[in-house]
């Protein structure tokens, strides 16, 4: 592992880190830490995920790389143009948002190619999945992209002025605010809404069991929000 992970991810009964500086994806033994394998990715990878007995590794230079665990290679690289960042991998396809585009992108898993563009909003940085829909957070103009997964069509959902970071759990989808000091509840069911306070700048999150774990940037701490039930109400 190189001196520049910047994401990680838990899959294929490991723990895998993406290096930017290296131009790596590594695979840690979790139990003892050791690095047991390193595989050359695409140059500049800043996102990580596992799904399909795959691991994916996006990456800015605008490549999205099919890692396969067996062999510690890459086994398909994909050719996305923009600058690909957010990534989201479901049991049928890996959603990949591109920031210079304004779009999200969907790859077949087994064939690795590209078979779906859809816009967004402006900027969009960070993408999940779960609920029933892809959700695709957009930093340029303080919204939420849903996309309907089975239709391609999209709706927006205004959030903070700047949100970098989101996850779903159960029926609620969790975003933060980088500019600001909370964090914004969407039920996926009506697309309520509701804002509750955090540190400053949150950065990244965690959600499970109804609440969320918030990386504070700005105020050097750790929020823990809820547990709320669907709607986003305690």
């Amino acid at each position: 592992m190189g001196d520049g992970p910047v994401a990680l991810t838990g899959a294929e009964g490991a723990v895998w880190v993406a290096d930017s500086l290296s131009d790596t994806v590594s695979r840690l033994d979790a139990g003892t830490g050791v690095v047991t394998d390193t595989v050359p990715v695409a140059d500049a990878p800043v996102a990580v995920a596992g799904g399909g007995g795959w691991i994916w590794v996006v990456s800015y230079s605008g490549t999205v790389s099919r890692t396969d665990p067996a062999t510690a290679s890459v086994s398909a690289t994909v050719s996305v143009g923009g600058q690909p960042l957010g990534l989201a991998v479901t049991a049928d396809a890996v959603w990949v948002a591109d920031r210079l585009a304004g779009r999200a992108l969907r790859i077949d898993p087994t064939t690795a190619t590209a078979v779906a563009t859809v816009p967004t909003g402006a900027d969009p940085v960070a993408v999940a999945a779960g609920a029933g829909a892809v959700w695709v957070v957009n930093r340029g103009d303080g919204s939420v992209t849903r996309i309907d997964p089975a239709t391609d069509r999209t709706a927006e959902v205004p959030v903070g002025p700047v949100p970098t970071a989101v996850a779903v759990d159960g029926e609620l989808v969790w975003v933060a605010d980088g500019a600001g000091a909370g964090v914004t509840t969407i039920d996926a069911r009506t697309g309520a809404t509701a804002t509750t306070a955090t540190g400053a700048a949150p950065a990244a999150l965690v959600a499970f069991d109804g609440r969320a774990v918030v990386a504070d940037s700005g105020s050097g701490t750790v929020s823990v929000v809820g547990p709320f039930a669907p709607g986003g109400r305690p």
